[in-house]
C-alpha cells in the first residue's frame, strides 16, 4: 500500500529505497563475482604452474627431442594427458561457437576445473613432477612463463572473459612449453656448435686410439669393463653419447699424455652415429648388440643394424671392428667388409670366447680363450647377461693392444656399473638385486631368470614397463610377463602401460598369477619395504624412481 503524500518528500523516498537496494545487491554480486573471479584466478595459475613444471619434466626426460616424444606417446605413456588435452580442446570449441555467455562460460570452466582436479590427483598420489634443475630446463621454463604472461596480457587487453583466458591458457601451456624447446635447442645449438667444432680440433691435434661403442643395449656396461681392463684409458662420463657432450667431454678430459679414449655412441635416427664418428675418429668399433631398444624411433631392425654400422663405416683402414658373432643381423651385415674384425662370442668358438662353468649368485665361473690363450676366472658380477659385455670388453681391450694374461688378470676383479645387476643385503637381512640403472629386453628376461636362483621364498619384483620398443612392444612384455610367472615373484609394475600385456604373457604361463600395478611411489614403496627380511629378496628392474630407491636403502 503506497503511503500518504503529505509533503511531497514521501514518493522520493519510495524511489530511493529500491534503488538503494539493487545497488547493495548489485554490490554483493560484484563482490562475490570479484571474489569468485580471484579464487578461479589463482586456481589456473597454480595448475598452469604444475602444468608447465611437468611438461618440461616430460620434455627433459625425452633429452628434448619430439621424436622420442612422439613415440613416448604412440606408446601410451601420455595417455591420460592426451586425453585430458583433447577434452580442453572440444570445451575451448565449444565455448567460442556458443552465442550465450552463461553456456560459454560454463564449458570453459570445464577445461580448467578439469584440469586442476587431475593435477591435484596427480600431486596427491605422485608428488610434484618437476625437471631437474639444470640451465636448459630453467631457460625452457622462463621462455614459456614469458610466452604465457604476452599470451594472457593480450586476452586481457581483448576483453576476454576471465574462465575464457583460464582455459586457452592451461591449453596452450603445452605448445608454450614446445615453443620454448625449440628456442632453447635453436639457442643451444648456436653454442653446441662452438663446443663440437673445438672437440674437433682437439681431436685432430691429438694422437690417441678411439674405441667407439654402441649397439641396441650393454653399451655402458662394456664401456665400464672396457675401461677397468685400460686403465690408464680415458672414459666418457656417464651415460654421455650424443654429439656435443662427447666433444666437451673430450674437451674436459683428453690431454697430449692420455694414450686412450673410450666412449659409448647412442642414436635415435640414422646418421647420428656417423656424425659422432667423424668427431672422435675412432679407430676400434665395438657393436654390442642389435636388439628391440628405440624401435619406435627407427622402424625396423635392419634399421637399427644400418645405423649401428655407421661406426664400422667411419673406421680407417687399418681399424678393428669387434662384433657379436651370436648376432645373426651382425654376421649378415659383416658379410664382404674388406676390414679387420675381431668376433666375440659367448656360445660358439671366435676370436674371443666365453665358456660359463658355474653361475653362482653373485660370481660367475668362465673360461675366457683370446687367440692361442685360455684362463679360467670368476667374474664378481651377478646374472649371466653380463658375459656379452665382458667378452666384448675383453675383445676391445685385445684389439687395442693388452696382453690377453693381464685381460685375464683384471677380469678377476671387475666391478658392476652402479645400479646394474647390483646385489646388495640390507642391513635387516634382506637382498636387493639392483638393476635399476636402464633396461633392454634381453637384460630384463635375465634379471628375472636369476632371481630364481635365490634361495629366499619371499620374492618381489618392482619393474618398469620397456619403452620405444614399436610394433615389438606387446611381444616383449608378453614374453616377461611368461618369464614373471614362471618365476612365481610377487609382482608390481609401475605404472599402467603394457599391463595387458604382461598379464597375457603370464596367464599363458600360470592363469592364476596376477601382477599388481600402481603409479604412486607410496604404493611401490609399501610394496618392496613392508614385513621384509632374511627371506627377501626383490629385484629392481628397469629406472625406479629414486624415491622408492632411497626408502629401500634405508631399510
Amino acid at each position: 500500500m503506497r503511503p500518504p503524500n503529505v509533503n511531497g518528500n514521501h514518493d522520493k523516498k519510495w524511489v530511493a529505497m529500491p534503488i538503494a537496494a539493487g545497488e547493495m545487491a548489485r554490490t554483493r554480486y560484484d563482490v562475490s563475482m570479484n571474489t569468485f573471479d580471484g579464487i578461479f584466478y589463482a586456481l589456473t595459475a597454480i595448475t598452469v604452474t604444475v602444468k608447465l613444471l611437468g611438461t618440461a619434466g616430460a620434455l627433459q626426460r625425452k633429452e628434448y627431442r619430439l621424436d622420442r616424444l612422439r613415440a613416448a606417446v604412440a606408446d601410451g605413456e601420455y595417455t591420460s594427458y592426451a586425453y585430458l588435452y583433447g577434452m580442453q580442446l572440444i570445451a575451448a570449441g565449444l565455448a567460442a561457437n556458443i552465442p550465450l555467455p552463461l553456456a560459454a562460460a560454463v564449458i570453459a570452466a570445464t577445461a580448467p576445473v578439469a584440469e586442476a582436479f587431475f593435477r591435484l590427483m596427480l600431486l596427491s598420489r605422485s608428488g610434484l613432477n618437476r625437471p631437474r634443475p639444470t640451465a636448459k630446463a630453467i631457460l625452457l621454463l622462463t621462455i614459456a612463463v614469458i610466452v604465457l604472461l604476452a599470451e594472457h596480457a593480450v586476452l586481457t587487453a581483448l576483453n576476454y572473459p576471465q574462465l575464457i583466458i583460464a582455459a586457452i591458457l592451461l591449453i596452450s601451456t603445452l605448445p608454450s612449453a614446445l615453443l620454448a624447446m625449440a628456442a632453447v635447442n635453436r639457442l643451444g645449438w648456436l653454442r653446441k656448435r662452438h663446443v663440437i667444432a673445438a672437440g674437433a680440433v682437439l681431436r685432430r691435434r691429438l694422437s690417441l686410439t678411439v674405441i667407439g661403442i654402441t649397439g641396441s643395449y650393454g653399451k655402458t656396461s662394456t664401456k665400464h669393463f672396457l675401461g677397468q681392463l685400460l686403465p690408464q684409458a680415458a672414459v666418457s662420463s656417464d651415460h654421455r653419447n650424443e654429439t656435443y657432450v662427447i666433444a666437451g667431454d673430450m674437451i674436459s678430459q683428453l690431454t697430449e699424455t692420455v694414450p686412450q679414449y673410450i666412449t659409448e655412441l647412442g642414436a635415435y635416427r640414422q646418421g647420428e652415429i656417423a656424425s659422432l664418428a667423424a668427431l672422435i675418429q675412432p679407430k676400434i668399433g665395438v657393436i654390442t648388440a642389435i636388439g628391440t631398444q628405440h624401435l619406435a624411433l627407427f622402424g625396423s631392425q635392419q634399421k637399427i643394424t644400418a645405423a649401428k654400422w655407421e661406426l664400422v663405416s667411419a673406421l680407417p683402414a687399418d681399424g678393428i671392428a669387434v662384433l657379436n658373432a651370436d648376432d645373426p643381423r651382425l654376421k649378415q651385415q659383416a658379410a664382404g667388409y674388406p676390414g679387420k674384425i675381431i668376433w666375440f662370442s659367448t656360445t660358439r668358438t671366435a676370436d674371443v670366447s666365453i665358456k660359463e662353468m658355474a653361475l653362482d649368485l653373485v660370481t660367475i665361473d668362465i673360461r675366457l680363450t683370446i687367440a692361442q690363450h685360455t684362463c679360467t676366472i670368476t667374474l664378481p658380477l651377478a646374472g649371466r647377461g653380463a658375459l656379452a659385455n665382458v667378452a666384448a670388453a675383453a675383445a676391445a681391450a685385445w684389439a687395442a693392444g693388452a696382453a690377453p694374461a693381464d685381460i685375464c688378470e683384471k677380469l678377476g676383479h671387475i666391478l658392476p656399473y652402479p645400479r646394474t645387476m647390483e646385489v646388495r643385503e640390507l642391513p635387516n637381512g634382506a637382498t636387493v638385486i639392483d638393476d635399476s640403472y636402464s633396461a633392454n629386453e634381453h637384460g630384463a628376461l635375465d634379471a628375472v631368470e636369476h632371481l630364481t636362483r635365490f634361495p629366499q621364498t619371499d620374492k618381489r619384483v618392482l619393474l618398469l614397463p620397456l619403452i620405444e620398443l614399436g610394433s615389438e612392444a606387446a611381444r616383449v612384455h608378453r614374453l616377461i610377463g611368461r618369464t614373471l610367472a614362471k618365476n612365481g615373484a610377487k609382482t608390481m609394475l609401475y605404472t599402467q602401460r603394457h599391463l595387458v600385456d604382461l598379464a597375457a604373457g603370464a596367464a599363458r604361463e600360470n592363469p592364476s598369477y596376477r601382477i599388481q600395478s600402481t603409479d604412486t611411489p607410496r604404493r611401490a614403496v609399501q610394496f618392496v619395504t613392508k614385513s621384509i627380511g632374511k627371506d627377501t629378496v626383490i629385484l629392481l628392474e628397469n629406472r625406479i624412481p629414486d624415491v622408492v630407491r632411497q626408502e629401500l636403502f634405508r631399510k
